[in-house]
């Protein structure tokens, strides 16, 4: 009765049905977290209002919407700084600045990186890129990297006092 078994097509058939299982079982834990990940984008897209991510105007509301967080991202950490202006100035002071100007330096600083950054990247844009694109997409991309200069006095400010603590353990 055995040997009717194993002789028969019913041992192919269940070694292929074993294999069929096996290669849906690994394609599902290949591919779930690819699934996940994109329902997740999805929510994300829909919770920003986005309701088609293909279409033109969702691509530029994504633009819109990311370019937007680093602008509110800044005025939050400006808002913070009002608040508690002992903070800077104590970075500041840390970091061997000790005028009374040195807040005011710092802001100007930032500002000006910013302004820099944009209008040196509006220029490279606008001469580098075809003049078939619409000179938005200069501007975008010239705001996104001047919105990015926007950190570059933290890090030197950064920089400037663990230089200052180096120096200062040196000496004790």
């Amino acid at each position: 009765m055995f040997t009717d078994i194993l002789g028969s097509g019913f041992l192919i058939s269940a070694s292929v049905f074993v294999a069929a299982i096996m290669l849906f079982g690994f394609a599902y834990f290949l591919l779930s977290p690819i699934v996940q990940t994109r329902q997740r984008m999805q929510e994300r897209l829909l919770a920003e209002g986005i309701t088609n991510r293909r279409s033109l105007e969702a691509q530029t509301e994504r633009v819109r919407i990311a370019a937007q967080r680093p602008v509110e991202a800044f005025f939050d950490s400006v808002e913070r700084e009002q608040k508690d202006a002992g903070a800077l100035e104590g970075k500041l002071f840390r970091a061997g600045f000790h005028q009374k100007s040195a807040p005011l330096i710092y802001t100007l600083s930032r500002v000006g990186f910013v302004a820099l950054g944009f209008f040196t990247s509006f220029a490279a844009l606008s001469s580098l890129l075809p003049a078939a694109l619409p000179g938005l997409l200069a501007f975008l991309g010239a705001a996104m990297f001047g919105l990015s200069c926007l950190v570059v006095p933290s890090i030197a400010l950064d920089r400037f006092e663990n230089a200052q603590k180096t120096k200062y353990r040196r000496g004790f």
